[in-house]
C-alpha cells in the first residue's frame, strides 16, 4: 500500500525544514532585497501578514500561484506532486482558477512554438 505525503512534510521530517524555509534563509545570508526572503520562504504557504506592503504581498501571491500551478501541471521537483492554491493569492491577484488555465495553456503553446523555432526537443 502506498500513502501519499506532501513532499514539505518528508524534508522537514528528513532534513528539519523545508526547501522553502532554506531558500528563505539563504536569501537572507545573501542580502537579497528584503522582500525576495519572505516571498521564497512563502512560495508555498504565503503569509501575508508577515509583509509590509502591498507590493510586497502581490510579488508573494504571483511566486505562489505561478509555482503551484506549474508544479499540478508537472513542472515539479521530478515525481507527481499537488499543492492547493492559496485561496488568496488568486484574490489579490484578481484570478480565477479558470483564467490560470487559459494562460499556462498559451504559455505552453508558445513554449512549445519556440523550442520548434529553435530545433529544441
Amino acid at each position: 500500500m502506498r500513502v501519499k505525503i506532501e513532499f514539505v512534510k518528508i524534508e522537514r521530517n528528513v532534513l528539519g525544514a523545508t526547501h522553502a524555509e532554506i531558500g528563505g534563509f539563504m536569501a537572507e545570508k545573501w542580502r537579497l532585497p528584503g522582500f525576495l526572503p519572505l516571498a521564497i520562504r512563502n512560495h508555498h504557504y504565503p503569509v501575508f501578514s508577515e509583509f509590509e506592503n502591498e507590493m510586497d504581498r502581490i510579488i508573494a501571491a504571483a511566486v505562489h500561484v505561478a509555482d503551484t500551478k506549474a508544479c499540478n501541471r508537472g513542472c515539479g521537483p521530478g515525481f507527481p506532486c499537488a499543492f492547493t492554491m492559496h485561496g488568496p493569492s488568486l484574490q489579490l491577484l484578481g484570478l480565477k482558477t479558470g483564467a490560470l488555465d487559459e494562460i499556462f495553456e498559451q504559455v505552453e503553446s508558445e513554449i512549445k512554438q519556440v523550442m520548434a523555432d529553435w530545433g529544441i526537443k
